[in-house]
């Protein structure tokens, strides 16, 4: 039934599986000895007649390939400095904003800026 609704939705079943959890540590520790008894035999007939008690997995997909985007974005050109909303641009291992005589540097931590106001380095620009 959930495998025809799928398709019925326009996707395409890839995969369907039956699948068993097991009871979490958690739950089991917040109920009675005989409910946690109850739940882990469960679990132990469960997994050993997954196709009786499984839950059903499936694995779907839209028709077709994937999209490509019809416009390119450039991230860089459009970073701005948070504190003078001046245009950055890289320099090294940095990003650097210039406004009004002061510059702004932001370090770059695994190839990602790090643009928060706390942590740039402020200094007077030489004219």
């Amino acid at each position: 039934s959930l495998k025809r609704e799928v398709e019925v939705a326009g996707l395409e079943v890839l995969t369907s599986t039956k699948h068993v959890l097991p009871p979490s540590d958690w739950k089991k520790d917040q109920v009675s000895a005989f409910r946690r008894f109850l739940k882990e035999f469960y679990f132990s007939v469960a997994s050993r007649a997954t196709p009786l008690f499984g839950s059903l997995i499936v694995v779907a997909t839209k028709p077709g390939g994937p999209s490509t985007p019809t416009v390119a974005l450039d991230i860089e050109n459009s970073l701005r400095c948070p504190i003078s909303g001046s245009r950055l641009v890289r320099d090294g291992d940095t990003y650097v904003a210039k406004a009004e005589g002061v510059m702004y540097r932001y370090p770059v931590r695994e190839g990602i800026p790090t643009l928060i106001s706390e942590d740039a380095e402020v200094t007077a620009r030489r004219e």
